[in-house]
């Protein structure tokens, strides 16, 4: 009688360690929703327990679940699919061979609280989901990943990703007059948290390829220490902590979702940040030693000229952090200021990319080659009162 004893004692921490949590939501398939909704637990824990008398919470009513295949017990480390419709649900995943369950809910697209509840009908695992996380009818499924919920490939049965189906594609390029060129992180905005958390990911921003974007965050707690972040750039890249310095390799418009989590709470923020190929000329005026570098932008919104560098033969000049060169506007950098001499003038990208390069020493090469005459003179009396 005592070994047996002995025995339920060893048994039954092990039994108690199980952890079943929610950690997939296919809340609005591409097309229609109807039957197609679904949602994954996972048993984070290190013993397997069973879900057959389980509920799954959501719209204020706990569904009864159904066993369809496999087994009701769900192993350490595994992972089961509650579908809305299990034959719809196969018909979508052909492929799929783990465990699943039928029950009968209507996930809202706009977001809502669900929850998992055990057998005495105590709530062990609850989140709210909100179609700014992503995953709103566009293939992908919100996926617990590191602690965050991001959208991602489905993975219904196994092992979670953080890859995107596909990103979102944006292609408004309005302005905004909360938008800018400058790198540097935002003032903090004036919200109101109508939650005990909530994160600001700043302005929007518009940069040149190969040009680095400051990113912060803030929030209302105005604490760092113990706020978990995680950066999605739109380009199927993520980065992390409350702090990056990012450049993109290709124009576009990038959705970029900051989340945060602190004490169990996720808050999100978004912003776009818009990438151009530089629409600037590049023109050389030199009387000399004498070698001034003039910067025109064709584009239609200010550019910042921050950070890039001008190379000579002889000498280099890095461009001040956020010189911004208003649309359409020109500007002058003066030899006295760069000390930029000699020939073959570069001009590079921050990442060290070439942007630019003319050989003053090309045979034949004239000075009213590199610039027109009408444009020298107007020049030439710019610099003069520069240099008075």
């Amino acid at each position: 009688m005592k070994k047996i004893l002995f025995l339920i004692i060893l048994f039954w921490p092990s039994l108690s360690s199980a952890q079943v949590l929610i950690s997939e939501i296919m809340y609005n398939p591409e097309g229609t929703d109807s039957g197609r909704e679904w949602v994954e637990f996972y048993n984070s824990g290190d013993a397997g327990v069973d879900i057959s008398e389980y509920k799954f919470f959501e719209n204020g009513t706990g569904h009864k679940l159904k066993l369809i295949l496999g087994d009701t017990i769900l192993d350490s480390d595994k992972y089961v699919v509650i579908a809305d419709n299990s034959e719809k649900f196969l018909i979508d995943y052909p492929d799929f061979d783990g465990d699943l369950f039928d029950s009968a809910f209507s996930l809202k697209n706009t977001g809502e609280e669900i929850a998992i509840l055990n057998d005495s009908g105590t709530e062990i695992d609850s989140f709210e989901y909100s179609a700014d996380l992503g995953a709103n009818g566009d293939g992908n499924s919100l996926q617990l990943n590191d602690g965050f919920f991001v959208g991602a490939e489905p993975t219904p049965g196994i092992k979670n990703t953080d890859k995107p189906l596909k990103e979102e594609s944006n292609q408004d390029t309005e302005t905004s007059s909360e938008s800018s060129t400058h790198t540097g992180s935002s003032d903090i905005s004036d919200f109101e948290p109508d939650i005990d958390f909530q994160v600001y990911a700043g302005r929007d921003r518009y940069i040149s390829v190969n040009s680095p974007v400051e990113l912060v965050s803030e929030n209302n707690l105005d604490i760092n220490r113990g706020i978990k972040y995680l950066w999605t750039m739109g380009n199927g890249d993520t980065e992390t902590g409350y702090k990056n310095t990012y450049s993109y390799k290709n124009p576009g418009v990038y959705n970029v979702v900051l989340m945060a989590r602190y004490k169990g709470q996720q808050s999100i923020s978004r912003l776009k940040i818009h990438v151009t190929e530089p629409d600037v000329e590049i023109s050389v005026i030199k009387s000399g030693k004498h070698v001034d570098i003039m910067f025109k932008n064709n584009l239609p919104s200010e550019f910042n000229l921050g950070n890039f560098l001008i190379e000579s033969d002889q000498s280099e000049f890095e461009i001040p952090e956020n010189t911004i060169l208003e649309a359409g506007s020109e500007i002058i950098f003066d030899s006295d200021i760069t000390e930029i001499q000699g020939n073959n003038i570069k001009v590079y990208f921050p990442n060290n990319d070439l942007l630019w390069e003319s050989d003053l020493n090309q045979e034949g090469l004239d000075f009213h080659e590199l610039i027109d005459l009408e444009k020298l003179n107007k020049i030439n009396n710019l610099l003069q009162e520069i240099r008075q």
